[in-house]
């Protein structure tokens, strides 16, 4: 992945599952992650303190699907929550040599169909693209690299070759920090306008002042008016 290369080189990636948001869950649940490159009898765990190790190239395929586990349970009961699938190849096109620390909405999750990576792509990158659209969907903060990535000697004055290698990587990740950022200030703000205009509303209920005339000639003014009911899908962040 890092610099390219043949269709057909394969590499060692490995993945990280740094954070999920917005899934309903009971105090006692925690979530964890299980990877395929689609190449393997078995599925790979990833939590956020255990990543995953897979073999790909350009040409792979890999998911992750996140399960809630309820602690003291059998896994056997474990319930997923949502999934992922990434095309290395147009994942290249779209972040550069790798993801870094990138926010997901999750799919449905449903047995996967890998057969379709036109239809794959375009879900891949809604995933990616529209986190700040859908600001309080399930999504999954993650990060896939190469094995012979170390991300955390990026910052040292010696890496210049990591930090043009990963120069994408990580801009993809900061501009899509800051569109969630940005959104979230405008529905915080769009939220504090519509509970100023329903505390007003109230007020003036109250006072019995500035109400519109009510069917049935009650006019306003008289004390009577009925106060808003309640508002409804409307959520906060």
């Amino acid at each position: 992945m890092g610099n390219g290369g043949n269709p057909g080189e394969t590499r060692e990636v490995v993945l990280s599952l740094h954070s999920v948001h917005n899934v309903e869950h009971a105090p006692n649940e925690s979530y964890y992650g299980l990877a395929t490159n689609h190449a393997l009898d078995t599925e790979l765990r990833v939590t956020s303190e255990r990543p995953a190790r897979l073999s790909a190239n350009l040409e792979s395929i890999i998911s992750v699907r996140i399960f809630l586990h309820c602690r003291g349970s059998n896994r056997g009961g474990d319930r997923p929550v949502g999934q992922l699938s990434i095309p290395v190849r147009e994942m290249m096109e779209t972040c550069g040599p790798g993801i870094y620390q990138t926010w997901f909405l999750l799919d449905d999750a449903v047995q996967y169909d890998t057969s379709d990576r036109t239809r794959l792509t375009e879900r891949f990158r809604q995933a990616m693209h529209a986190t700040s659209q859908e600001l309080f969907r399930s999504r999954i903060c993650m990060s896939l690299l190469e094995a012979s990535a170390q991300p955390n000697e990026w910052s040292n004055s010696d890496a210049e070759r990591e930090q043009v290698t990963y120069y994408t990587p990580l801009f993809v990740s900061h501009v899509q920090a800051l569109q969630m950022t940005r959104a979230y200030f405008d529905h915080a703000e769009r939220s504090s306008s519509a509970d100023v205009a329903e505390s007003r509303w109230q007020d003036a209920a109250v006072m019995g002042a500035g109400l519109p005339q009510r069917s049935g000639g009650v006019e306003a003014g008289d004390g009577l008016g009925a106060l808003p009911g309640p508002r409804h899908g409307r959520r906060r962040p």
